[in-house]
């Protein structure tokens, strides 16, 4: 019985490289949960919504980010006031 070194160093290296690349896809994950840690930032807080002035403060200081998630205003209703004047935009 003759042991070829060759094959069995290549037959090695193609098992490494199978088990790097699954290590590798493993590790990029699929999906995270709802309550990442992007959310944090990514979300309406709550002091924006205490009152209209606060809300349009909050929304005046957000800086315009074409490159980014888009903010998460799922189940967000801005706060209203019909005594309030009404704030200038921009």
């Amino acid at each position: 019985m003759t042991i070829d070194i060759k094959l069995l160093a290549r037959r090695a290296a193609h098992a490494a490289a199978a088990l790097a690349l699954a290590g590798g896809l493993a590790a990029c994950g699929g999906g995270g949960d709802a309550t990442s840690a992007t959310d944090a930032w990514n979300t309406v807080p709550a002091s924006a919504l205490a009152s209209p002035e606060a809300f349009s403060r909050f929304t005046a200081s957000l800086a315009p980010d074409d490159h980014g998630d888009p903010m998460n205003v799922d189940n967000v209703t801005p706060p209203v006031s019909e005594t309030d004047a009404p704030i200038a935009a921009g």
